[in-house]
């Protein structure tokens, strides 16, 4: 039995955040006071008596409700929790247990929830009123700032129906926690050329313990935090670094800090979601981009840098998915094996994106983005051999050896759910999540993909 709460994932509230801007719905939050406290205990358990409360018998005492620090206090509020809301006419997502769905005659409605913080949404001003109102019946609550959400912020611009996700207080706030308030900055996060490896690492009794009074991993922590909610120009660079937490290196801290002055310099970015972002690549300027149905198109770039990483060989696997032209997932990491070919490492990349992308469209669908249910998912690839090699379901004496696994693609590509298209290079969203992109090509990245 699993005892802990379903795991926030900063793609589905991506997802709703694009989509709640587009539509114009409203935004509110919500905050649990003592949220284990308000579930009962499934077993005997019994305690000391706490310092200040002993009465002199030396008797325990039996808890009746949860208490943070019980290794079943998460799953019991998750379980009382999801209780009070199905019966209150929520419906929780099976692509998602962190996110329930309300339809009925007043209006729609969504909760986004992270333990005890909810983010509700709603279509209009009065359901998102009534939804909140029956929250606060339900459990003992405070209203919170919408706009600020663990650590990040939510700009919204009603005007345009866009919100932006800024990091810029959590930047600023690393740059002081690691002495680089004033320091030199970059325009890009790495340096083309740049090669790291498990041989920078620290061979001597006197570097290993030099390197051990440098924050390394505590620094790597906050980069991938920062990359994987707002930022995914830094999602190579973060990965990268990752891979060295065990034993980092005095190449490996330099690395990590030139990223820590792109950020200063970049700071004021934010990712831009709503109508905006509507515009695919290669879109006709004659396209009705704010219609329904271009709002919630759904589509992925895939893309590999064949054997990288110098240590290994290993390929790096890229991917982003759209809504409309919002970015809302991305990734970047190193694939599991060794690719023998350019082609192989493209196509285990797109293996890789389909299934990310065959979840995506489960969660919009049971969102409410009925279109999809009709409508292929497009995913674009700049090589022509792993389309091939994806849609010819016969293997040959230089296929034969790939793993299964990876042909994941082509039973989705036979039942209509993914279409493969060809972009060129220069088109391939993905692209900067699979290497060190030069000045102006990151400057690019950084626009195609809706930093602004």
């Amino acid at each position: 039995m699993t005892h802990s709460l379903p795991r926030f994932d900063s793609i589905p509230l991506r997802a709703i955040l694009h989509l709640a801007a587009a539509f114009g719905w409203f935004r509110g939050q919500d905050d649990v006071t003592g949220a284990f406290l308000h579930s009962k205990i499934d077993t005997e358990i019994y305690m000391k008596q706490p310092p200040g409360f002993e009465d002199g018998t030396n008797k325990v005492l039996q808890l009746l409700l949860g208490l943070y620090g019980l290794k079943q206090a998460s799953r019991l509020w998750n379980e009382h929790m999801d209780d009070k809301l199905v019966n209150a006419g929520f419906h929780r997502l099976r692509s998602d247990n962190a996110v329930y769905v309300q339809r009925c005659d007043t209006g729609d409605s969504i909760l986004a929830i992270h333990v005890d913080n909810f983010l509700s949404f709603a279509d209009s001003q009065a359901e998102l009123a009534r939804v909140q109102n029956l929250l606060h019946s339900l459990f003992e609550m405070t209203t919170e700032d919408p706009d600020w959400i663990m650590g990040f912020q939510l700009i919204s611009n009603p005007h345009d129906n866009t919100v932006s996700i800024s990091h810029h207080q959590y930047i600023s706030a690393i740059l002081e926690r690691f002495n680089m308030v004033d320091c030199n900055t970059h325009r890009t996060p790495v340096e083309t050329g740049t090669v790291l490896s498990h041989s920078d690492e620290p061979s001597t009794k006197e570097e290993i313990e030099e390197m051990k009074k440098t924050p390394y991993r505590e620094l790597t922590g906050a980069l991938i935090w920062i990359s994987v909610i707002s930022r995914p120009d830094i999602a190579f660079a973060a990965s990268h670094l990752a891979q060295f937490n065990a034993n980092p290196g005095h190449a490996h801290w330099v690395a990590a800090k030139r990223v820590l002055r792109y950020l200063a310099a970049t700071r004021d970015l934010r990712l831009v979601l709503g109508l905006e972002g509507v515009l695919p690549i290669g879109a006709g300027d004659t396209a009705d981009m704010t219609s329904p149905e271009s709002i919630q198109i759904l589509s992925g770039y895939s893309d590999s840098d064949w054997g990288r990483d110098i240590d290994d060989r290993r390929s790096i696997s890229g991917y982003v998915f759209r809504i409309g032209g919002s970015t809302i997932a991305w990734n970047s990491r190193k694939q599991t094996t060794v690719a023998a070919s350019s082609t192989e490492a493209e196509y285990m990349a797109l293996a890789h994106a389909s299934k990310q992308g065959l979840w995506l469209r489960q969660l919009l669908i049971e969102i409410g983005v009925d279109y999809l249910q009709d409508t292929p998912v497009t995913l674009h690839v700049d090589n022509k051999g792993a389309i091939d090699l994806a849609k010819d379901n016969r293997n040959n004496n230089r296929t034969k050896h790939i793993d299964i696994r990876h042909h994941f693609v082509r039973e989705r590509i036979a039942d209509g759910t993914f279409i493969l298209k060809h972009c060129a290079s220069g088109d391939m969203v993905a692209d900067g999540l699979t290497k060190p992109l030069a000045t102006e090509l990151h400057t690019k990245f950084v626009d195609t993909i809706g930093l602004h």
